[in-house]
């Protein structure tokens, strides 16, 4: 099976606020990330091709980082769980700062927008 992913993924665990224009202030914790998007779990659920607005600190020294996105993928973690909805959100732009930033963070290091 062909990769058809773009830039490498970090496996790093952190809190995210996901919104909506029906849904504000919901939780989530994303479990890998990338410059181009993010696979987050959370207990919300969220439909295929919904936008976001998704708020994150990947280490305490950084301002929280704000971006838009759409979901691109829905998916149920087997183990369930509280955060057993799994999406993979698009970000709407780039950022290739990010890469950088999750290379050189600490795992526990996470943080949620506040």
């Amino acid at each position: 099976m062909m990769n058809r992913r773009r830039h490498d993924r970090h496996p790093l665990y952190y809190a995210v606020q996901i919104d909506t224009a029906e849904k504000r202030e919901r939780v989530g914790v994303a479990r890998n990330t990338s410059i181009s998007g993010v696979l987050v779990g959370s207990p919300s659920r969220f439909q295929r091709g919904q936008e976001v607005e998704l708020s994150f600190r990947v280490a305490p020294e950084e301002d929280h980082t704000r971006v838009s996105g759409t979901i691109v993928r829905c998916d149920r973690d087997p183990s369930g769980g509280w955060f057993s909805h799994v999406y993979a959100v698009q970000f709407a732009r780039e950022l290739p700062w990010l890469d950088y930033a999750l290379a050189t963070a600490e795992p526990e290091q996470a943080y949620l927008h506040r």
